[in-house]
């Protein structure tokens, strides 16, 4: 059994056996088993009867799900502590429960009864993230594809004396299409503020 595992950085490859895949922490309340690799700022320390720690601080975002096997015993609270930001979601089964310290900037995964569980502690993907991406993207690309639309318009009509009658007709419909750009960026703004 480990007592503590500390660096830069920490890759837990598993096992590929059949039998026995992963890497297993034991402690007297349980084992937690990496299934897949994964990479931590530190693991530990590992005590008898203490909280597993798991420090995923600076690898959120580039590991972004943590995905292990949990088997509590059920004589005592096994405690899982993830140090680093607020996962968007931890898939966990109803038995156990998972709360975030904002004191200590940890998830927290308790188990109290005897129970074997897969988990997910997902750091990227948050649906509110994706959203407010996604409408200041739009935003963005209406304002710039308003814009260009009507400064291209405009230098068209200079160009061509022809046209220059038709010059103050297509400034109104440019200030038109520009300020339903407008209106439609700001529409997406607000999404991605209040979403």
């Amino acid at each position: 059994m480990f007592t503590s595992v500390y660096g830069a950085s920490v890759t837990v490859i598993p096992r590929g056996s059949s039998t026995n895949p992963g890497v297993t922490f034991k402690n007297a309340y349980g084992y937690v088993n990496v299934t897949q690799t994964e990479s931590f700022a530190g693991i530990g320390p590992l005590t008898a009867t203490g909280p597993f720690y798991f420090n995923v601080s600076g690898y959120e975002s580039s590991v972004g799900i943590y995905y292990m096997t949990v088997k509590s015993y059920g004589n005592g609270s096994m405690v899982l502590r993830f140090p680093g930001i607020i996962p968007s979601t931890v898939l966990h089964s109803s038995t156990s429960t998972a709360t975030y310290d904002n004191i200590n900037h940890w998830q927290v995964l308790t188990y109290a009864t005897s129970q074997t569980e897969p988990i997910q502690v997902v750091y990227v993907g948050s649906v509110k993230k994706n959203i407010q991406d996604s409408a200041w993207g739009l935003a963005s690309l209406f304002s710039i594809i308003g814009l260009i639309v009507g400064l291209l318009w405009i230098k068209m009509d200079l160009e061509q004396p022809e046209h220059a009658g038709n010059l103050n007709t297509k400034k109104d419909l440019l200030r038109a299409v520009v300020l339903m750009c407008i209106a439609i960026a700001l529409m997406f703004s607000m999404a991605a503020i209040f979403a």
